[in-house]
């Protein structure tokens, strides 16, 4: 119901759009929305970043096993001084790269502890979203969630 007031001290009427049981009602109603709003959007965000986390980890899992493999045979070959046959998965690598032996172990050594420390990063990153849990406001949770999914996508350019 729309109500009329004037202003006294104006002359000017101006439009109230509610009464005052009626604006009670609506805040009531609006803080009802909000109860449900925010855990609901707090879900969603938690939901995204453990999406975002998954589609990297999709990335060097898939390989994983044959990363794995060629680790150890770097591994074993530089554990030997880099002396005697050389592994046929570091060869594998070596070859069709024009790169020593040496130098592809100590390659593949040094990518397997960057990808280790990229996944870690992930993992930690993901138990964040508890963070955007915690949140009491709407703005609080986006923020959270926009800093963790930046640093999601810097973890994920390190990987190339």
């Amino acid at each position: 119901m729309n109500t009329l007031e004037m202003n006294v001290s104006t002359g000017v009427l101006k439009s109230i759009p509610f009464t005052t049981a009626e604006e009670d009602a609506r805040t009531v109603a609006l803080a009802a929305q909000a109860l449900v709003f925010l855990p609901n959007l707090k879900t969603d965000l938690s939901k995204q970043i453990d999406a975002a986390v998954l589609a990297i980890y999709d990335r060097p899992m898939a390989l994983s096993k044959e990363y794995e493999a060629r680790e150890k045979a770097a591994a074993d070959y530089k554990a030997a001084g880099y002396t005697g046959t050389v592994p046929a998965r570091l060869a594998g690598f070596a070859t069709p790269a024009g790169m020593t032996a040496t130098a592809a172990a100590d390659l593949i050594l040094s990518q397997a502890a960057r990808l280790r420390g990229a996944l870690d990063s992930l993992s930690d990153l993901r138990m964040r979203k508890y963070e955007v849990q915690r949140a009491t406001t709407e703005a609080d949770a986006r923020s959270v969630h926009a800093a963790i999914m930046a640093q999601i996508a810097a973890v994920a350019a390190s990987l190339g």
